[in-house]
């Protein structure tokens, strides 16, 4: 399935068509489901680095590339073209998955770092998940018009 919807270019006679508000709703559906299929991975890193040190090395091999999927997925969710009227999902889902991305990061940067503040170690120690913005990835999705669901 694709993840984008598409607006054709004027050319010659062709004629500027809107995008397609289904195929929107289904981009924005599939994005939603991925986030949602890594979300818990994501939860369980960031609720690794809060645990006391030493942090096992295997919580940073998993978090990497799940910092590198919620960026891909915001990009892809940056870069739909969709109806006026899809555009604030849009952006509501664009900021979750930003959050997303950003916790996890954070997370591994202050369970990683080579040198511990003072300032940031009491910070560290309060991670437990992702937190409120995880129940609001799925109730954005659980929100999106039934039609996309078939």
């Amino acid at each position: 399935m694709r993840l984008d919807a598409v607006i054709e270019i004027p050319t010659g006679s062709r004629t500027l068509r809107p995008p397609d508000r289904e195929d929107g709703l289904r981009a924005l559906a599939a994005i939603a489901d991925r986030a949602l299929a890594i979300q818990p991975a994501a939860d369980e890193v960031v609720g690794a680095c809060g645990r006391p040190r030493p942090i096992p090395g295997e919580v940073g091999q998993r978090g990497g590339p799940l910092v590198i999927e919620f960026w891909r997925l915001r990009q892809r969710a940056i870069e739909l073209v969709l109806p006026f009227d899809l555009e604030d999902s849009r952006d509501r889902l664009v900021r979750l998955l930003g959050y997303h991305q950003l916790m996890v990061y954070e997370a591994l940067r202050l369970a990683f770092t080579t040198t511990v503040s003072p300032e940031g170690e009491p910070v560290r120690e309060r991670l437990t998940g992702l937190g409120s913005p995880a129940d609001a990835l799925r109730e954005f999705r659980a929100a999106l018009p039934d039609p996309v669901r078939r």
